[in-house]
């Protein structure tokens, strides 16, 4: 990462936000400052999540742009320079999208285009497929993401509904360079998480479903307080747990 932004001629910031690890990250890191002014870091209170950590550091950022990434090194920061380059053409997002995701097993792979393919067909914008975090923004659309201040972010959206002219470059993902991924697919609740987030954020369906569902209930429920009021009335015998007594 150092290597690939010194060699450009831009002033830069390199800003580590960690979320509370169990690990050595904060203290390799503060090693690292001591080399390096340009590195910042956000050490967070306790465990926020991914959406919350990467809006700390937005939030935190001086740049005229801001590219954000996870620190596992599967996304390239070779791949800067091109971001840096769309971004001098205009763009005011640029998505990174995955053509390979190596490392990852079929299943796993599958299950996230399902819910992409989901995610699309149900909500009010489009999210491109295999896009993940590894993103850039101008400062103008970092500063109205900011502006949202939303409780339970679902960011890969947000990025999207906010518009502003985006654009793609495309990629192959390496495999983790070391380490094990902290949200499994099954044995952590983040991923269902994450696509609850973007089917309540962008969707009207569950309000759909929610206010027909409540409708047909309530219908249920009068039609059936009809019924024993008319069965009391012609005599009919109703079973004893009826609310109205005899």
């Amino acid at each position: 990462m150092q290597n690939v932004l010194r060699s450009l001629p831009v002033d830069y910031e390199l800003i580590f936000v960690n979320d509370v690890s169990s690990d050595r990250s904060l203290e390799l890191l503060m090693e690292e400052r001591k080399k390096d002014k340009n590195i910042k870091i956000i050490n967070m209170s306790r465990s926020f999540g991914v959406s919350q950590c990467f809006l700390a550091g937005l939030r935190y950022s001086k740049g005229d742009a801001v590219i954000y990434m996870e620190a596992d090194l599967q996304d390239p920061p070779e791949l800067i320079p091109i971001l840096l380059q769309k971004w001098k053409e205009g763009a005011d997002m640029v998505h990174t999208i995955r053509t390979k995701r190596k490392g990852e097993n079929f299943f796993r792979i599958f299950i996230f285009k399902l819910a992409y393919k989901l995610l699309n067909l149900v909500s009010d914008i489009k999210i491109p497929q295999d896009a993940g975090n590894f993103k850039l923004l101008s400062r103008r659309a970092v500063d109205k993401l900011l502006e949202l201040n939303e409780y339970d972010p679902f960011l890969r959206g947000l990025v999207c509904w906010i518009g502003f002219k985006q654009v793609r470059v495309f990629y192959e993902r390496k495999p983790r360079f070391a380490g094990k991924t902290h949200f499994p697919l099954w044995k952590s609740a983040e991923p269902m998480k994450e696509f609850i987030r973007g089917i309540t954020s962008f969707s009207v369906l569950p309000l759909y479903f929610s206010l027909f569902a409540g409708f047909f209930i309530s219908f249920g429920a009068l039609v059936y307080l009809l019924y024993i009021l008319v069965a009391k009335l012609i005599g009919m015998h109703l079973s004893e747990w009826s609310v109205i007594s005899g």
